[in-house]
């Protein structure tokens, strides 16, 4: 019979590669692999579309509007500004036709299709080389357009992410974005980013080609990339604030939501895993996908196996104890707003909803459920 010691160290040992061992990885290699923008001076400017779609944005609209423009006007150069309205109920369309004389458009979809829907359509009738995607909460820095052109200027950048504004405090959401982005930016040096930052992100048009309206937009482009010979970049000199959800279930609904719909999407493009194809970037799309949605299946076997082992007890039982305290903490952080002052009890709350969250997703997965539509988190 395989030793409970060795099972146990296992699953813990895979918990460890995933959030430890992965990035430690990356984090030598680019000390050796470091892939640079390489500009092709004579590359001259490219058209470029904004694409912002709205579900009920009255409340954000028009300092998304007003944002975006001002980008427009730093950067001196007209660019075509789409904002696609979503069978929206309230006055987004309203105050969108107010900025109409200032090359705003409004694409307005009568049925409810979704986010991805929404940006296919606005695609389809546009014609930027560059297209822009950005969430209409998020904000960008006027010089943003200007830093994104100067990335496509290299002919081996198909995309390019902007990078999450890291949000204040010591909160696990916050600790969390600060390790995300530490990593992207390490498989952006190696080989090409997994995953785009959701709020904003470019890609060429020959990108958007193979568009899908039932999986994250930000996921799939950042696999389009790679799969037509492209890679993508995290771009420091682009970061984008946007709102924080602060009701915890809420929260919850979102991180179900956003792993339900990577989980479609990566075995939409399981092929990716194949290293023969598309080398390295096989190992970075198993260790930082694939892997992170495990963890909960290894730590639920290797505290399973704690509860019945009957080797090295005093061990073993230092480890339940040291799963009692954190889940304490945990019940703690979600029970007693006071809770929240502790640094301990915000990341061990945020690390358990993060990862029932999975397990719900994957429950969801099996089952069938998609998720297109959703209405938009108000902070």
């Amino acid at each position: 019979m395989f030793p409970d010691n060795i099972f146990v160290t296992s699953c813990l040992g895979f918990v460890a590669y995933t959030y430890v061992g992965y990035p430690l990885l990356m984090l030598v290699l680019s000390l050796v692999i470091r892939r640079k923008v390489k500009p092709d001076e004579n590359c001259e400017r490219p058209s470029v579309t904004f694409i912002i779609p709205a579900r009920n944005s009255e409340h954000f609209i028009r300092e998304k509007i007003v944002n975006t423009l001002a980008i427009n006007q730093q950067d001196a150069r007209s660019v075509e500004i789409v904002i696609v309205s979503d069978e929206s109920t309230d006055g987004t369309d309203d105050i969108v036709r107010e900025y109409q004389n200032m090359d705003v458009r409004l694409i307005r979809l009568e049925d409810r299709a979704g986010k991805e829907s929404g940006q296919q359509v606005a695609i389809e009738n546009t014609d930027g080389e560059i297209i822009v995607f950005t969430d209409v909460r998020a904000q960008l820095e006027p010089e943003s357009l200007s830093n994104f052109l100067a990335y496509f200027k290299d002919p081996k950048i198909g995309a390019v992410s902007s990078i999450d504004a890291i949000p204040e405090g010591l909160s696990g959401e916050a600790l969390y974005v600060r390790y995300e982005m530490w990593l992207r930016a390490l498989e952006s040096r190696v080989c090409s980013l997994v995953g785009l930052s959701g709020s904003c992100f470019a890609a060429r048009r020959s990108v958007c080609d193979n568009w899908h309206e039932d999986i994250p937009s930000d996921f799939f482009t950042a696999l389009n990339t790679v799969r037509a010979g492209y890679r993508s970049v995290l771009a420091r000199d682009i970061p984008c604030t946007y709102g924080v959800q602060k009701d915890t279930s809420k929260e919850y609904s979102r991180k179900v939501r956003t792993v339900l719909r990577g989980l479609t999407c990566f075995f939409s493009y399981w092929t990716l895993l194949v290293p023969l194809k598309y080398g390295f970037f096989s190992f970075q799309f198993f260790s930082h996908k694939l892997c992170r949605w495990l963890i909960p299946f290894f730590l639920i076997a290797g505290v399973a196996v704690l509860l019945v082992s009957t080797e090295s007890v005093m061990t073993f039982s230092l480890g339940l104890v040291g799963v009692y305290l954190f889940l304490l903490a945990a019940g703690f952080a979600w029970y007693l707003p006071a809770a929240h002052e502790n640094i301990l009890c915000r990341v061990a709350l945020f690390f358990a909803l993060s990862n029932v969250a999975i397990v719900h997703a994957w429950i969801d997965l099996v089952r069938g459920k998609r998720m297109v539509t959703w209405e938009p988190t108000k902070a």
